[in-house]
């Protein structure tokens, strides 16, 4: 958050807020969900010292104190995961186009699983008028599976190319 620990013992929490307002709502927040629990975890997203957010998951829990009756102190930890949040925002975005460029795809692309019926995991909506078959019916072989697309005669060598080429590395290319 920016700040040596000395700045912050004896302070409030309030420093880590964007508001005196977001400081009391989260505060009402994180005291009402320990009064039902021991322990209490959220993401949320703090304000560093410089002014810039910084996303944390914090967990927060409540520790009685030996010779207080009916007292209890709060332990917090904090762990930034300001760059897994930014990345997972990337990964969203990344498959959003992956899924309009496959979407727009003249024909049909599939990745699939190894395996004698070969599962497929992801195929293109180019299935359908290429074979008859809706992405979902492919997928896991729920209605029919992708071996069963390929002509009996040519299963085998479709097979044995694909076998080859994954295990000299290379890519192929085939018409079936």
């Amino acid at each position: 958050f920016g700040w040596k620990p000395e700045e912050l013992i004896g302070r409030s929490m309030r420093v880590l807020f964007r508001s005196q307002k977001e400081f009391e709502r989260e505060g009402k927040r994180f005291y009402a969900q320990l009064m039902n629990r021991q322990t209490y975890s959220i993401e949320f997203t703090y304000r560093h010292r410089d002014g810039h957010d910084v996303v944390c998951l914090t967990s927060v829990s409540r520790i009685k104190e030996p010779h207080a009756e009916g007292s209890a102190s709060l332990v917090a930890t904090h762990t930034d995961i300001t760059e897994l949040k930014r990345a997972e925002k990337h990964l969203r975005e990344s498959q959003r186009m992956l899924s309009t460029l496959m979407g727009n795809l003249p024909g049909m692309a599939y990745r699939r699983r190894p395996g004698k019926e070969w599962p497929v995991e992801f195929i293109s909506e180019g299935s359908f008028d290429l074979t008859g078959y809706r992405p979902a019916d492919l997928i896991d072989s729920r209605v029919t599976s992708y071996r069963q697309l390929i002509h009996p005669s040519d299963r085998k060598w479709v097979w044995d190319t694909v076998k080859e080429s994954l295990k000299a590395g290379k890519r192929f290319e085939m018409m079936y």
